[in-house]
């Protein structure tokens, strides 16, 4: 069997985290064990679009060429603490201003990036707001401590028995695709979107064949059609109303039929 080759931190983490479960506090992993893990955690992220590219609109305005983040260029972003933010209310009611959503209930947090530099701890303090160019203070910034925190407790959706709350072994689940869609490189980098916020134009998205969209359509309305329609609008967080018009077979967008498709095959 070939051995697998692991960095000194992921060996780390996981010691800790199979302590925490032989210690009997499996949800309590012991996060104090170096002090690196209270530094801005920060995740390298390549401007290979051209909307990555206008994340840096900010920082490139004014400059000149030579000294602009450029296309393929590296950068870093991080993230926001939703706990620390409050400690800064200025910050909040600027990115308010600049709000895109319509729900004036939805907090619009900041989205930090920075130049790339080999030490995040020097980037980190040239962050700011990639929507408004504001200055975002390095005490607002998530920690790798927590950004670490419920690592651990992540949903494993190749597996039964890998829910947040589930315990005990895994087993196998066999998985059928229901469809094929053509997609550009971006759309494969799941774990650099799960950090970053997933981004859709951030992916190239080419669809899928006519003949094989309609047959999905049509199987995916079959199956709400055999549940409960309003256990479908609960889980997937979509209006019924919203519901009955793709069961009438009106177009809806792609991110409801991707909610729906998750609510029908939700255990």
């Amino acid at each position: 069997m070939d051995e697998i080759s692991v960095e000194r931190w992921q060996y780390d983490l996981w010691h800790q985290i199979i302590c925490a479960a032989l210690d009997g506090h499996p949800d309590q992993v012991d996060l104090d064990y170096h002090d690196k893990l209270v530094s801005p955690a920060a995740s390298r992220y390549g401007a290979t679009t051209p909307n990555l590219l206008n994340w840096l609109d900010q920082f490139n305005d004014g400059r000149s060429y030579n000294d602009q983040v450029r296309p393929n260029n590296f950068m870093l972003t991080f993230q926001v603490s939703p706990a620390a933010i409050h400690m800064y209310p200025e910050l909040i009611a600027t990115t308010q201003g600049n709000k895109k959503s319509n729900r004036s209930n939805v907090i619009k947090l900041p989205r930090p990036v920075a130049p790339f530099d080999r030490d995040p701890a020097k980037a980190a303090a040239k962050c700011f707001d990639r929507d408004t160019g504001i200055a975002v203070p390095v005490g607002a910034l998530k920690t790798y401590k927590d950004a670490l925190a419920q690592y651990h407790l992540r949903p494993e959706h190749k597996f039964q028995n890998g829910n947040y709350t589930d315990r005990g072994i895994t087993r196998r689940r066999h998985v059928k695709p229901s469809i094929i869609r053509n997609i550009g490189k971006e759309s494969n980098r799941w774990q650099e979107k799960f950090f970053l916020g997933s981004e859709q134009d951030a992916e190239i998205d080419y669809g899928r064949k006519p003949e094989e969209s309609k047959a999905f359509l049509e199987e995916l309305r079959a199956k709400v059609m055999r549940v409960d329609q309003r256990q479908i609008a609960r889980l997937s967080r979509i209006s019924r109303r919203t519901i009955s018009r793709f069961l009438a077979g009106n177009t809806v967008r792609s991110n409801v039929i991707a909610r729906i498709v998750q609510a029908v095959g939700h255990p």
